[in-house]
C-alpha cells in the first residue's frame, strides 16, 4: 500500500463546511446539535488547518462587476449619497478615488463598481447559551486603525467607532440588528490578539507561526479601498488585516500578516483590511422558504453546505507553491490527506 503523506491537508480549511442554513429573511437557521459547543470549529496542529461552520448574514459590497458585466444599465444608474444604485433587483456600489482609505490600488478608472452580497462569516465559538461568535471569512474593507496620529486604546479608535456606527448601519437592516448580541459595549469589533491564537477559535496556538489558519484574503472591494493584497506566488490575494488588544485600555496594537504571523503594528498605517467580528444567537425558528419576486423574476434561495468533492482546480498560476507540493506528493486512489 502507498504511504499516505500530509501534504495537501491544508485545502481542508476551505471544503470541510457542516451544514448550515440561512434564511431567505437574513437570519441564520441552524441544525440541531445536540449539544453546546457543537458549533465549534476544529483545528488539526499537524496539517495546519482547520475544519469550521459557516453562515451567510447581512450583506455588503464585495464582487466587482466589470467588462461584460458592466452594463450601461448600471454605468448610468442613478446612485444616492452612499454610491448605491439598484439595477433589476441587484444593489451595487460605485465608488472613485475620493471614496477610498488610501488610493494605492484603485487604478486609472474613476469609477469601480461592485456588488452587494451576503457577508460570509465563520463560527469561532458557541458558548454554553447558544451565542455564536462570528468572524467574516474574507477582509470587507480598508481602514486605519486610528485616523489621529497617536497611540489610543481600542475603546477610544476610530475603528471602534466606525465598526459600530458606519459599518453596524451599512452592512445590517434593523431585522438583522435586532439578532446582533452586545459584548463588552461592541456590537461588533475585531477579533483580539489573544483569540487569534487560540486553538479553540480554529487558529494555530503560535503566534510566531506561518498559519494557514490565520492567513485571508481581501475582497476586491477592500482593495480597492485601499486594502493589501498580495501578488507574490503562494500568497496571491493574501491580506494583512487588525487585531483588537485582548485589554481595551491597551494602545498595542498588533495585526497578522500575510503569512499568518502575529506582529505588533503602527496603527497609523493605511493598507490594513478590516475583518469584523459579531455576535449573534441561534434562532430555530427561521424558516428555509425561498423567497421568489415577480418584478423581477429572481429568487432568493437557502442553501445548506454538506459533504465534499473535488471541484475547484489548483494551477500553478494561482498558488504556486502549494502547486508544486501536491504534484510531488503520493496519492492513492487519486487522493492525499
Amino acid at each position: 500500500m502507498e504511504k499516505k503523506t500530509g501534504i495537501g491537508k491544508r485545502l481542508l480549511s476551505m471544503l470541510l463546511v457542516a451544514a448550515v442554513m440561512v434564511t431567505a429573511q437574513g437570519m441564520p437557521a441552524f441544525a440541531e446539535t445536540g449539544s453546546a459547543g457543537a458549533w465549534n470549529p476544529t483545528y488539526d496542529a499537524d496539517s495546519d488547518t482547520t475544519a469550521l461552520h459557516t453562515v451567510s448574514f447581512g450583506s455588503y459590497p464585495q464582487t466587482e462587476v466589470a467588462e461584460d458585466e458592466l452594463t450601461e444599465e448600471i454605468t448610468q444608474a442613478i446612485y444616492d449619497g452612499a454610491g448605491d444604485a439598484w439595477v433589476d433587483g441587484v444593489k451595487y456600489r460605485r465608488i472613485s478615488k475620493n471614496d477610498t482609505d488610501n488610493s494605492d490600488y484603485f487604478g486609472t478608472e474613476p469609477y469601480r463598481y461592485f456588488k452587494w452580497e451576503k457577508i460570509n462569516w465563520h463560527v469561532l465559538h458557541e458558548d454554553e447559551n447558544g451565542i455564536l461568535t462570528l468572524m467574516a471569512g474574507q477582509g470587507l474593507d480598508c481602514k486605519k486603525y486610528n485616523e489621529e496620529n497617536n497611540a489610543v486604546s481600542w475603546g477610544d479608535s476610530s475603528i471602534r467607532e466606525w465598526l459600530n456606527q458606519a459599518f453596524y448601519n451599512t452592512a445590517f437592516n434593523s431585522s438583522e440588528q435586532g439578532k446582533i448580541q452586545e459584548s463588552a459595549g461592541d456590537k461588533v469589533c475585531l477579533l483580539s490578539d489573544e483569540q487569534a491564537v487560540n486553538i479553540e477559535y480554529g487558529f494555530s496556538g503560535d503566534s510566531t507561526q506561518n498559519s494557514y489558519s490565520r492567513r485571508r484574503q481581501a475582497s476586491a472591494y477592500a482593495n480597492a479601498r485601499g486594502a493589501f493584497a498580495d501578488a507574490q506566488s503562494g500568497y496571491e490575494g493574501n491580506c494583512w488585516w487588525w487585531l483588537r488588544p485582548w485589554s481595551e485600555y491597551s494602545s498595542d496594537v498588533q495585526r497578522v500578516t500575510k503569512e499568518g504571523v502575529l506582529e505588533t503594528w503602527d496603527m497609523t498605517k493605511t493598507y490594513g483590511a478590516v475583518i469584523p467580528v459579531i455576535q449573534i444567537e441561534q434562532d430555530s425558528t427561521s424558516t428555509l422558504s425561498p423567497t421568489y419576486n415577480s418584478s423581477t423574476d429572481k429568487t432568493e434561495w437557502n442553501y445548506v453546505s454538506f459533504g465534499s468533492y473535488p471541484q475547484a482546480e489548483i494551477d500553478a498560476e494561482s498558488d504556486r507553491a502549494l502547486y508544486v507540493q501536491l504534484e510531488n506528493a503520493t496519492y492513492e486512489n487519486g487522493e492525499v490527506e
